[in-house]
């Protein structure tokens, strides 16, 4: 019957449960029915599964659905609140599981009968612990915990995969790449700015954007204004001198109100997409679907302002890193008297 969930009771002399315990499937008795124990005895085994011997590609395909960020096919089932463990009805070949909070916040989940319940009635459960077993996608991680979660659960995984082979890659070199999945942003409110609702948007150009119309004003009213129009949106400079020209001129003044900055949550790519949606359609066009980037791009009239490092290497220029920063194309490296020596000579040409 799979309405039926193996549990083990422990009674005291009365004949009262002090305690219940699930038991995982395919967990071996220590002990015999109506046995006395003790506290600290253990009741239950989980045999380990044999290692099996294997080489680098086994574990290649789980770096794929890491960096790709694909969901598994059998995700474990995840608390998105804190909270107390109940057990309700069994619904459709399913188990409920109810978490409530201090605050009385209550979240249901649905767990197949199937798969292995982790947790026990009343246990304490805080946001991210899987309730059930199975891979946690890394969606999930990054709705409930946020972005450094993911990125730190991302760089472990991936990890793990190289660690069993006994390979020591470091840190940084996964680090490069989990900071370019999550280098977009979903706008959820666009506010008084020019993105869209539920646009994706490079984070910097949100950064950028939510700066410029920061302390700005947007027009509600122009009054008898000439120059500015309902929606326009101005400095506080500007509006308070456009209005003291209006009252001196005993003219109807602008009114306005300060502009909505945009807001956004931060979105996982995975590498193919997150290269394909670069700025750059050079960098775009050499890793995938080179006939359609291009294609795109000249539709769209795009210019390539050679900002990343693969797109300068294609075109034969310096990569923007050390010394070959823009910032330090003009600068001589010398000692002050050679500097001194140019300066004298630049004077002696003065006419």
């Amino acid at each position: 019957n799979k309405k039926l969930i193996p549990t083990l009771l422990i009674k005291d002399g009365k004949g009262e449960t002090l305690r219940s315990y699930n038991l995982p499937v395919g967990s071996h008795l220590m002990i015999d029915d109506g046995e006395k124990i003790k506290e600290g005895k253990i009741l239950v085994k989980i045999p380990r599964k044999s290692a099996k011997a294997g080489d680098i590609t086994g574990g290649l395909p789980r770096v794929t659905e890491l960096f790709e960020a694909r969901n598994p096919s059998n995700p474990a089932v995840v608390s998105e609140i804190d909270g107390v463990v109940s057990f309700g009805k069994i619904k459709r070949g399913n188990r409920e599981i109810i978490i409530e909070s201090k605050t009385g916040e209550i979240k249901k989940y649905l767990v197949k009968l199937s798969n292995q319940i982790l947790v026990q009635e009343n246990d304490y459960v805080r946001a991210g612990m899987p309730l059930s077993d199975g891979s946690i996608t890394p969606e999930d991680i990054l709705a409930i915990k946020g972005p450094s979660a993911v990125q730190q659960y991302l760089v472990n995984e991936v990890q793990e995969v190289y660690r069993l082979q006994g390979v020591k890659i470091n840190d940084k070199h996964f680090e490069v790449v989990v900071r370019q999945m999550m280098r977009k942003v979903q706008i959820q409110d666009p506010g008084d700015t020019i993105f869209l609702e539920n646009q994706l948007a490079h984070k910097d150009d949100f950064i950028h954007e939510n700066d410029e119309i920061y302390g700005k004003k947007v027009v509600e009213d122009a009054g008898d204004s000439e120059r500015l129009k309902p929606g326009q949106i101005v400095t506080a400079r500007q509006l308070r001198d456009e209005n003291s020209i209006l009252r001196r001129e005993d003219k109807n003044l602008v009114t306005a109100r300060d502009a909505v900055a945009a807001t956004a949550t931060p979105i996982l790519q995975g590498i193919t997409r997150a290269s394909l949606q670069t700025k750059s359609f050079i960098s775009a066009a050499s890793f995938q679907e080179t006939t359609k980037v291009l294609n795109e791009a000249a539709v769209n009239g795009k210019v390539d302002s050679l900002e990343g490092l693969k797109e300068n290497v294609i075109v034969g220029h310096k990569i923007p890193a050390g010394t070959g920063m823009r910032d330090y194309d003009s600068i001589i490296v010398g000692s002050k008297e050679e500097y001194d020596e140019i300066m004298a000579r630049k004077e002696e040409f003065k006419f």
